[in-house]
């Protein structure tokens, strides 16, 4: 079974890496999950990642994931 090229050339870059350390590219979705401590950046409590939304401002940018509750408002009764 042969390997797709982007795979191979990634395995390659890692083989042959002269320093310890190799930079991976994380998306900017899990940048802004990991920066808010997987805590809602609303009411603060634990993110689970399937129920979440990720808000992306359009001025800066800057991706921020909200939990569901604090996304759906259900109104009292």
């Amino acid at each position: 079974m042969a390997l797709s090229g982007d795979l191979n050339n990634y395995l390659n870059v890692i083989k042959t890496a002269k320093k310890e350390n190799v930079d991976f590219k994380i998306s900017n979705t899990r940048q802004a999950l990991l920066k808010q401590g997987k805590k809602c950046a609303k009411c603060k409590k634990d993110l689970n990642p399937y129920y979440c939304k990720y808000i992306t401002d359009p001025k800066t940018k800057e991706v921020s994931v909200i939990c569901s509750n604090c996304d759906v408002s259900i109104p009292q009764r």
